[in-house]
C-alpha cells in the first residue's frame, strides 16, 4: 500500500509539473504576441504656387488653373485673403509628383479643381477625395 501511495504522489507531482509548465508557456506566448505601437508616418508634402501664364487673355480661367504645368514648386505657401479671387498655392504629397521628386505635379495623380469666382476668373476649390492635393490657398489680385 505504501508503494501505491508513493506512486500516486509521483504521478500527481508529474501531472502538476506538466500543468505548470503548460501554463508558463501559454502566458509567455501571450506576452510575446503583444502588438507593437503603430507608428504613423507623416507624408512629406510639397508646396506648389500658381504661376499665371503670360501672353494669354485670361490667365485665371478654368483651363489654366487645371493645368498642372502652371503650378511651380515654391515655398513658402501663400497667405490667405479675406476676399480671395485667384489661386495661390496647394500642398501635394511627394508621391503625387513626377518621379516622387517634388519638382512637378503628376497630372495622372492630381486633379486641381477650379471654383468659379467671376467672369473668366477662377480660384482653387476645396479638394474632393481622389483629387490628391490639400490646403488650397486663394488670394486677392486686382
Amino acid at each position: 500500500m505504501r508503494m501505491r501511495a508513493l506512486k500516486n504522489n509521483w504521478l500527481r507531482a508529474g501531472i502538476t509539473l506538466l500543468f505548470l509548465l503548460g501554463a508558463f508557456f501559454v502566458v509567455k506566448a501571450m506576452s510575446d504576441n503583444k502588438k507593437e505601437p503603430k507608428i504613423v508616418k507623416k507624408m512629406e508634402t510639397v508646396i506648389f504656387r500658381y504661376q499665371a501664364p503670360t501672353g494669354v487673355s485670361d490667365p485665371y480661367d478654368e483651363a489654366h488653373i487645371e493645368n498642372t504645368e502652371n503650378w511651380v514648386q515654391l515655398t513658402p505657401d501663400c497667405s490667405s485673403s479675406s476676399t480671395p479671387n485667384a489661386p495661390c498655392s496647394i500642398e501635394v504629397e511627394l508621391g503625387n509628383t513626377i518621379g516622387g521628386l517634388g519638382d512637378e505635379i503628376d497630372p495622372l495623380k492630381v486633379t486641381i479643381k477650379p471654383k468659379f469666382v467671376s467672369t473668366a476668373r477662377y480660384m482653387v476649390d476645396t479638394p474632393s477625395l481622389g483629387d490628391n492635393y490639400a490646403n488650397p490657398v486663394n488670394t486677392q489680385i486686382p
